[in-house]
């Protein structure tokens, strides 16, 4: 009792810790609560879940051997049940309003970002591409430059656009804080029991009053309801965001503005300084050359920021498969420019060493020897970066497959499991139930393979970013999070295991006790069903009454050995009941833990559950035992009369010892067994 004590004390400090929390847009010490979430569902919660199964299955050995406190014991079992089922609502609300806030705080600081870029590279179109006091060399570097400027920003306008998608879905948290002006629509994250009716979850509800941890609400037939307000998230979209979305729009078209305007007072500038061009033959050759290998080099450049633009993010989440496919074909794209490249870095290499060789005094000569090298090492390089970022995108392609795979593959069995909510009702689906879980378990064994091949594109994935860092610098962004998702796969794939190795001891306990209850259950109707009766009769003489008295007497001996059997009965009814709320308890963990991983998936779905068979058996239980009882009380009641009636016989006797008995009391018991139904 104090153990359950103390874990509801426990749940209650839990409950109200998430119901206080601030999860508004004002909180910016998210990530801290995250850790301490994730770090209590990896290492606390498995253990946590056993010891509330582990005072359940006591308590139930105290009501199975009749303790005195079986009220109280019941009670503090069904507290614990329903604040543990309580909890684990609690904690899909709790990673809910997580990735909200994650969501809400990443969308601004990933504005935020693009405005400071986007400022940057206006700041550059105001400084760097003014054509006054520049040569034509200069302008033809500006203008290759701004070419390369111009592309990015091409690129760039993808991640504007799904910034203002993004937009569209960040979550008002802003309206957690505050009461709007009108009552706004709200999606229950959980079931909850409140006082004035059930909350369930995935059902839209009208926020009336924001009271802080409460809210106050309205159903759709216009019930008014109180709620905690961590039991709900309001909806998209936020204003805020929406109206972010559309400045960074806005200053990317003007910035795109800007860039063609600077390109047109270039070329203008340019084609000026072609009418007035002059100087000697030599050093406008020289210029030439170093032009041709300026843009060579800037080419390179530019083939090397494609490169490192495809190394350095993150793989896009929800679709790691499709983005690493997809940079493996701009990483082919950018072997293609640099094939194109070749004859040209080539051409403008021997044209320079031709001419220092010709005119080794020029004034270039120098300049154009130094470039000359600088180019040869920049397109080496870029050979060997391309290659090994190349390798390391099929690796990390082949790793990403085998994931999705992987997670594929168990999500399957997972949602098999998921939609069970108790054991079959027959012995005969009882055993199909049990041969298709052993069918799954060699399966999933099976499937080892499957994890073997993960976690060797793991460490392909490891040896391949670690060359990479270690020759160019360039370190892997999804290297730690690729590392947990294998081991969140193997963890996931050992707990799938474990849960139909579970079920399947729990089916074949619940098929022994099963079988056990109905064969000791059939047995004593049988013999309640064919109790012989031995009411006194007016005709009956004095041997007929002793006779029935005997065998009375032998009956009740009978019926109160039958006692033992009874008790076996009921403790096989009490072993089957335990059994199938040992299955129902993994079925509920699974839906409890699935959802925990989803977020708001649809395991707890809204379909009406299966009655336990364990409800059919507790009710037979309890009317083979009432019916055991009647049929005792009642013959016992039939001794008493005989033994009146013979007492009365045998007085006769004596008095009248010469007359026969003819008339003698009616002594008979109208009795009526109901039969109790055949399971």
């Amino acid at each position: 009792m104090q153990r359950c004590t103390n874990e509801l004390y426990w749940l209650d400090q839990q409950a109200q810790s998430r119901m206080q929390y601030d999860w508004s847009d004002c909180n910016l010490d998210y990530p801290s609560r995250r850790r301490q979430y994730e770090n209590f569902i990896n290492r606390s919660l498995e253990a946590k879940e056993e010891r509330i199964n582990k005072l359940h299955s006591e308590g139930d050995q105290l009501l199975a051997a009749k303790h005195p406190g079986r009220k109280s014991i019941e009670a503090h079992m069904e507290a614990v049940h329903a604040d543990w089922k309580e909890y684990l609502n609690l904690l899909i609300c709790e990673e809910s309003h997580l990735k909200y806030m994650e969501d809400y705080h990443q969308f601004h600081k990933d504005v935020k970002d693009a405005q400071e870029l986007l400022h940057k590279v206006d700041s550059d179109l105001n400084q760097k591409y003014s054509p006054d006091f520049k040569d034509q060399y200069q302008i033809e570097l500006m203008l290759r430059e701004l070419d390369d400027q111009e592309k990015a920003l091409d690129k760039y306008e993808h991640e504007v656009r799904g910034l203002q998608k993004r937009g569209q879905q960040v979550v008002p948290l802003r309206y957690r804080r505050e009461t709007p002006f009108k009552p706004i629509p709200v999606e229950a994250l959980c079931d909850f029991e409140s006082d004035q009716g059930l909350i369930s979850r995935g059902y839209s509800y009208t926020l009336q009053r924001n009271n802080g941890e409460s809210w106050d609400l309205t159903d759709s037939t216009g019930n008014e309801l109180t709620a905690p307000a961590v039991c709900f998230m309001i909806p998209p979209t936020d204003p805020e965001a929406l109206a972010l979305a559309d400045s960074l729009g806005s200053q990317y078209q003007s910035l795109r503005q800007k860039a063609a305007g600077s390109r047109r007072a270039l070329q203008q500038r340019r084609e000026v300084l072609k009418a007035e061009n002059s100087g000697d033959v030599s050093d406008l050759q020289g210029r030439q050359l170093l032009a041709g290998l300026d843009k060579v080099a800037s080419d390179l450049d530019r083939q090397e920021k494609a490169i490192t633009g495809i190394l350095r993010p993150p793989l896009e989440q929800g679709r790691a498969v499709q983005d690493s496919a997809e940079r493996a074909k701009d990483l082919k794209n950018i072997t293609n420019e640099l094939l194109r490249i070749e004859p040209e870095k080539a051409s403008s290499t021997a044209e320079g060493e031709a001419f220092m060789q010709a005119l080794p005094g020029s004034g270039s000569a120098a300049l154009l020897r130094m470039r000359v090298e600088d180019t040869q090492r920049r397109y080496e390089r870029l050979v060997q970066l391309l290659d090994a970022a190349q390798e390391k995108v099929d690796i990390a392609n082949r790793l990403e497959k085998s994931l999705q795979q992987g997670r594929e593959v168990l999500a399957s069995y997972e949602n098999q499991l998921a939609q069970e909510d108790t054991v079959p009702k027959s012995g005969h689906a009882l055993d199909s139930k049990r041969q298709e879980l052993a069918a799954m378990a060699s399966e999933l064994q099976a499937r080892q393979a499957l994890l073997s091949e993960v976690e060797q594109n793991l460490q392909a994935a490891k040896q391949c970013s670690g060359s990479l860092a270690s020759r160019f610098q360039e370190h892997c962004p999804d290297l730690e999070r690729q590392e947990a998702e294998v081991h969140k796969l193997r963890q996931r794939f050992d707990n799938l295991c474990q849960q139909v190795e579970l079920r399947v001891q729990s089916l074949q306990s619940t098929r022994a006790a099963h079988d056990a209850f109905y064969s000791g259950r059939d047995h004593l109707l049988q013999f309640l069903s064919h109790i012989p009766s031995y009411e006194p009769q007016e005709t009956d003489g004095l041997g007929q009454m002793e006779t029935k008295l005997n065998n009375q007497k032998n009956l009740l001996d009978e019926i109160a050995r039958r006692e033992e059997e009874v008790q076996k009965v009921y403790a096989h009814s009490q072993q089957y009941q335990q059994a199938v709320k040992d299955y129902e308890l993994e079925a509920e963990k699974l839906r409890s833990l699935l959802d925990l991983e989803n977020g708001r998936s649809s395991h707890m779905s809204k379909r009406a559950r299966l009655q336990s068979p364990a409800t059919k058996v507790r009710e037979e239980e309890t009317a083979l035992a009432a019916k055991f009882t009647e049929v005792n009380a009642i013959n016992r009641q039939r001794l008493q009369n005989l033994e009146f009636a013979l007492n009365l016989l045998r007085q006769h006797i004596l008095t009248y010892s010469t007359v026969t008995v003819t008339v003698l009391p009616q002594f008979s018991m109208a009795t009526s067994i109901t039969a109790c139904e055949e399971p």
